[in-house]
């Protein structure tokens, strides 16, 4: 059986079976999604929640929103992503 990884967490993949139930004849697809959006500039002292709020009251649903943080500090790096429900709000 063929383990297929992400080549990083914001890639989406879409494995696809051929013919018959060989793995080795199946078609991996990687798509990134078009309702992400990359924040930048942000306050750090923003709070991923605080982020989530303010997109989803001017822009719509929001799926999650991340604030991106050092991993020897765990403090803000000032910039995140926001991933909306709907891909046109992107």
């Amino acid at each position: 059986m063929h383990h297929f990884n992400k080549p990083n967490p914001y890639v989406q993949v879409d494995r696809k079976q051929m013919q018959g139930n060989d793995p080795a004849a199946s078609e991996v697809t990687y798509s990134y999604p078009k309702s992400k959006v990359f924040v930048g500039g942000l306050d750090f002292n923003l709070t991923s929640e605080e982020l989530k709020d303010h997109f989803q009251r001017n822009f719509g649903e929001v799926h999650d929103a991340i604030i991106l943080k050092d991993i020897y500090t765990g403090k803000s790096r000032g910039f995140g992503f926001v991933t909306f429900k709907d891909e046109s709000v992107a």
